[in-house]
């Protein structure tokens, strides 16, 4: 096919590789990163790694804005993705900023305000109880380990449920190496505040980044609206989204978010940000580690859907 059909038919259907409409809906890709580091983990992206998503994104012609400016973006105005951090790693501060800020881009980082300053420790218990076990069947065929681990990784296979699912020895590297990265140093107040002078939005992840399922309404409450107030307060920024931390949306959460001035919420669905889906449990594209430049083309673009259904299963349309 020439090039010049290629764009004929490309005008026809209405297709961007990003940012892009489809009958008739716009569908916003919101990328989803967590620390940039080198250590491989299941939440890695390399510093490099990253910066490569970004020359493919230049390369295109793509913008990179925060979420809000995602959501509330003309699809007129030309192609773009919403990028996104979460849990607040320093390496959004020491190595993200300067480079967004050096290349014109903005992003929108999700904090834990019950962690700034400190580290990403909140499923510290859980893995360390989970490598006990591991350390304890470490001579023992991969199945015995995972059985004996089962128990103490009820909690977090919620959230990685590919280490339980694989079943071989790359588990055991996978779940020392998260965590690791779950010891990684958190930002402080003084390095939000420089985030939102350069232009870059924050977002609520809970308090204590911990599960909400099951919680009073007063834990609710401290959870998920004095966690926008303290990030508000000590950023100098607008908190307009919030993060949910592990598996389905707990409906609970639906009334305190709205009460407490959130614009919109995130979940663990993998897909578009498209008008079908909810407002309160709205998807991300996770970025972590396995993405060449080209690979951002294949899962992203609409023409590719039955790629990404194999990669994450189905979008959220929840």
């Amino acid at each position: 096919m020439s090039p010049s059909l290629k764009q004929a038919l490309k005008r026809a259907i209405h297709l961007r590789p990003f940012g892009f409409v489809r009958g008739g809906a716009h569908l916003v890709p919101a990328l989803r990163y967590h620390s940039l580091d080198p250590s491989g983990s299941a939440h890695s992206t390399s510093f490099e790694q990253w910066q490569g998503h970004l020359d493919y994104l230049e390369a295109q012609g793509i913008a990179v804005v925060t979420l809000s400016e995602a959501l509330g973006r003309d699809p007129a105005s030309g192609a773009f993705v919403a990028m996104s951090f979460d849990d607040g790693f320093c390496s959004m501060h020491e190595r993200a900023l300067p480079e967004l800020a050096r290349r014109g881009h903005r992003a929108s980082f999700f904090v834990a305000a019950d962690h700034l300053g400190g580290t990403a420790c909140w499923l510290d218990g859980d893995l360390d109880a989970l490598l006990a076990a591991g350390h304890e069947a470490v001579d023992e065929p991969i199945e015995a380990f995972l059985e004996a681990a089962r128990p103490a990784h009820e909690f977090i296979s919620r959230q990685v449920p590919e280490l339980l699912a694989r079943g071989d020895e790359a588990c055991l590297r996978e779940i020392h190496l998260l965590a690791a990265v779950r010891r990684l140093p958190t930002m402080d107040e003084a390095a939000l505040r420089d985030l939102v002078a350069a232009g870059m939005e924050i977002g609520a992840h809970p308090a204590s980044h911990g599960p909400l399922a099951g919680l009073e309404p007063a834990a609710l409450e401290r959870e998920i609206t004095e966690a926008r107030e303290t990030l508000a307060s000590v950023s100098g920024g607008d908190v307009r989204w919030f993060c949910h931390p592990y598996g389905p949306l707990v409906p609970e959460t639906v009334p305190v978010l709205k009460a407490a001035g959130y614009a919109g919420a995130f979940g663990e669905g993998r897909g578009y940000v498209e008008p079908a889906v909810d407002r309160w449990f709205m998807p991300r594209i996770d970025m972590h580690r396995v993405f060449t430049r080209a690979d951002l083309d294949l899962l992203l673009h609409p023409r590719n859907r039955a790629l990404r259904r194999r990669a994450w299963g189905p979008p959220n349309s929840a």
